[in-house]
């Protein structure tokens, strides 16, 4: 039969497979996982500590700021890496780094941290002068602007994955291959989000049982800790969709070794 009876049907990201399939994934490279983000949740704690419980007015930067800045800088070089080592293990199941070459600084990361910004910017100085705006008309309902901005974020973030492994793409291509998916885009993220969202609130209600309303620099260590691993959890699970759903999208043209995986493989 003639191919132009039997038109190729444009790729979807299945929204309920993904999720299920990553969850999975990180289930059964916990290990990884696991060592991946202890020592930053730990550097992010004792950091955050010391700029919640230090004795010096904020306003004196000269004294305070290095402990801001350190968080910050931590904070950035942490998620960067993190995100680009992750997508790499999705992506390229053959590698194996070693546990610290995941943390050197490379081109790659420049580009993956500096494209993030970029979209982030883009997105929101895009809807930031239509939302206030609006918010001037309709007030606070002018937060119905908050769905399209991430519909085109979550889009143009498909190129991550492409930065974490050299591939070189652009926005526009990039934006081509996400065509009738940004529905699913949004849906897949946003309900991926609620159990680890879950799991936090539960782990912090424990540990406010257990601890009470501690302010002492222990309090604030445990709770800043638990905070951080389940933010980094979050990156976690973001980063597999991006990854998942960038082979679904553009599988066919890339030449990887990683294919998307069957829920099978993970049973």
């Amino acid at each position: 039969m003639p191919d132009s009876l039997h038109p190729r049907s444009e790729p979807k990201v299945l929204i309920f497979h993904t999720i299920g399939l990553v969850y999975r994934f990180v289930w059964q490279n916990r290990t990884d996982f696991l060592n991946l983000v202890f020592l930053p949740v730990l550097a992010l704690s004792v950091l955050a500590t010391l700029v919640a419980t230090t004795d010096v007015d904020p306003l004196e930067a000269s004294k305070f700021g290095w402990t801001v800045a350190a968080l910050v800088f931590v904070n950035l070089y942490a998620w960067t890496t993190i995100a680009v080592a992750w997508h790499r293990r999705f992506l390229l199941p053959n590698e194996r780094p070693t546990y610290f070459s995941q943390f050197v600084w490379r081109r790659r990361h420049t580009r993956f941290l500096l494209m993030s910004v970029a979209i982030f910017l883009g997105v929101f100085l895009t809807f930031l002068i239509p939302g206030i705006i609006l918010g001037l008309i309709i007030g606070e309902a002018a937060i119905i602007l908050a769905v399209p901005a991430y519909l085109v974020g979550v889009r143009l973030m498909l190129v991550l994955p492409s930065v974490a492994i050299d591939q070189r793409i652009t926005l526009r291509e990039i934006w081509s291959i996400g065509t009738r998916n940004s529905w699913r885009l949004f849906a897949v993220t946003i309900l991926a989000s609620i159990p680890i969202g879950l799991a936090s609130g539960f782990a912090l209600l424990i540990l406010e049982a257990a601890m009470g309303n501690s302010g002492t620099g222990l309090g604030l260590f445990v709770t800043t800790f638990i905070e951080e691993f389940f933010s980094f959890t979050t990156t976690i699970i973001g980063v597999s969709i991006l990854s998942s759903a960038y082979l679904t999208l553009d599988g066919a043209n890339l030449n990887l070794p990683a294919t998307v995986p069957h829920e099978s493989e993970y049973e």
